[in-house]
């Protein structure tokens, strides 16, 4: 709120102004979700064979450590702040069977977009996908993200959007 005084021919008058703005709407899964981290990104992403291979589902033999199950997921850490953008290659990111996003990005903070996120296999660049969420947390972006088929991992990067 602001005040403006004006001096008239000796009357003084008093009018108040006010100035709205419009809070960013905050997401829930802006603040409420889980982080992933451990060995996910595409440029390190070294050759890994099957029995070395992790998966982001429950019921795989190998789990990666930091996935809980479907829910809404953060990328951070040193290897990388989102999701791939584009096929990593087979057999990266820690997995034999690497995610990535197929679709955009949501450029407007508080707003989630609906994507597909692909599995890359030794002769598809897409050979199964998922449906999932990505919003954007003004900043960063959050996921929701089910669980993957076969050995899949979600694959982050840290290359500009």
């Amino acid at each position: 709120n602001g005040t403006t005084t004006t001096s008239t021919t000796g009357t003084t008058t008093e009018s108040t102004t006010s100035t709205s703005t419009t809070a960013k709407p905050e997401r829930r899964e802006c603040s409420d979700h889980k982080n992933l981290y451990y060995h996910r990104d595409t440029t390190n992403g070294a050759y890994v064979g099957f029995f070395n291979s992790y998966s982001d589902n429950t019921n795989s033999s190998k789990t990666s450590p930091d996935w809980h199950g479907a829910g809404w997921y953060r990328f951070t850490g040193i290897t990388g702040n989102r999701m791939a953008t584009s096929p990593p290659g087979w057999r990266k990111c820690g997995s034999s069977y690497p995610g990535w996003l197929f679709g955009f990005l949501p450029s407007t903070p508080g707003t989630t977009l609906d994507v597909k996120v692909c599995f890359q296999d030794m002769m598809e660049r897409c050979d199964k996908s998922v449906d999932a969420k990505v919003t954007n947390c003004d900043g960063y972006f959050v996921y929701y993200l089910p669980e993957t088929p076969r050995s899949g991992r979600y694959c982050s990067t840290n290359e500009s959007v």
